[in-house]
C-alpha cells in the first residue's frame, strides 16, 4: 500500500472543525529529517494541513481506529509545523508544538488561551503523524477549534488576540 499524503507538499488538507479522518502511515517513507525537526523518534509519518481559524485556538486530537491500536504494542506522535515560507517546500519548517501521548498512546494537541502561542489567522500550518520507533498506525483525525468566535464574542475580539477576551469561559468564574 502506498502512502498517500508522505510528504508535507501532498498533505490532506482538513477543515477546522469537519469530520473526523482516516489517517495511515502504513506504506509511507523515511522522514526527512534534515529540513523537518522532530521532537520524537519517529522515522515514518503521515501529513494533514489546515489553515488556522480567526480564535488562533486549535485541538488537534488523534484516535487509533478501533483494531488497530493493541494495547501497548503500537504508539503514535503527532507535532505541529509552520513553514517557514508561503508554501509546503519553504524548509525549514518550525516545530510549534509535539505530543505523544495525551491519552494513553493516543497523541492530541491543544493552541488555546492558556497557550504559550496562538496561531495566525488564514496561515496554513502543517501536522505531521508519525509512528513512534516506525511503528505503523492508523486512526481518526480531527481538528477543531477549541475557542470557536461567536457573534456575541467576536465583537470584542481586538487585532492582538488578547487571551481574556478570546473564549468566554477561559476562567473557571466563568463557566
Amino acid at each position: 500500500e502506498v502512502c498517500p499524503h508522505d510528504d508535507p507538499c501532498d498533505a490532506l488538507a482538513l477543515v477546522v472543525d469537519g469530520d473526523a479522518n482516516t489517517v495511515t502511515t502504513i506504506g509511507c517513507t523515511l522522514d526527512d529529517l534534515a529540513n523537518i525537526p522532530i521532537s520524537a523518534q519517529t522515522e515514518i509519518s503521515s501529513w494533514v494541513s489546515f489553515v488556522a481559524p480567526a480564535s488562533g485556538c486549535i485541538d488537534i486530537d488523534f484516535n487509533f481506529t478501533v483494531g488497530v491500536h493493541p494495547i501497548f504494542d503500537t504508539d503514535s506522535a503527532l507535532a505541529l509545523y509552520q513553514a517557514d515560507g508561503a508554501t509546503c517546500d519553504s524548509f525549514p519548517f518550525q516545530e510549534l508544538a509535539f505530543n505523544n501521548d495525551f491519552d494513553g498512546l493516543d497523541p492530541r494537541i491543544v493552541i488555546d488561551t492558556t497557550s504559550a502561542i496562538l496561531l495566525s489567522e488564514g496561515t496554513t500550518y502543517y501536522v505531521m503523524i508519525g509512528g513512534m520507533f516506525g511503528d505503523e498506525v492508523t486512526g481518526n483525525l480531527r481538528i477543531t477549534d477549541p475557542c470557536k468566535l461567536t457573534p456575541s464574542n467576536s465583537a470584542s475580539l481586538p487585532p492582538t488576540h488578547a487571551p481574556t477576551t478570546i473564549c468566554p469561559h477561559d476562567d473557571p468564574c466563568d463557566a
